[in-house]
């Protein structure tokens, strides 16, 4: 029993956390701050969805492992094209946060959560 147990255990970070849907987040940077939506489509560990904000809408791609997230988009600011790239870790069904980085521009943190 016990090394069932273990062996459950051990698998459990190969389950990956579902973000599918429409999340708010809140986005926490050196320049400023700011509030985004982005809208997950999940496919196994793959992620594209919209990211929808001061930037613009753009079109977001990442990949899910476990529970952690890595996801970004590119835009212009200052007429300038810059990656924002998010990388965090989800941390209930509805919740995740992480570091964001908008190029050389600016970098901070995000928390986000799932809109129903």
């Amino acid at each position: 029993m016990r090394r069932l147990l273990l062996l459950v255990l051990a698998a459990l970070p190969l389950f990956a956390a579902d973000i599918s849907g429409r999340w708010s987040v809140s986005i926490d940077l050196s320049a400023g701050s700011g509030d985004a939506d982005f809208v997950f489509e999940q496919h196994g560990e793959k992620l594209k969805g919209t990211y929808s904000g001061l930037l613009g809408k753009r079109e977001v791609t990442g990949t899910v492992n476990g529970d952690k997230v890595e996801f970004q988009f590119t835009g212009e600011a200052n007429g300038q094209s810059i990656t924002a790239k998010f990388t965090g870790t989800v941390t209930a069904a509805d919740k995740m946060n992480g570091k964001a980085v908008y190029g050389d521009l600016a970098d901070g943190t995000f928390t986000a959560r799932k809109l129903k």
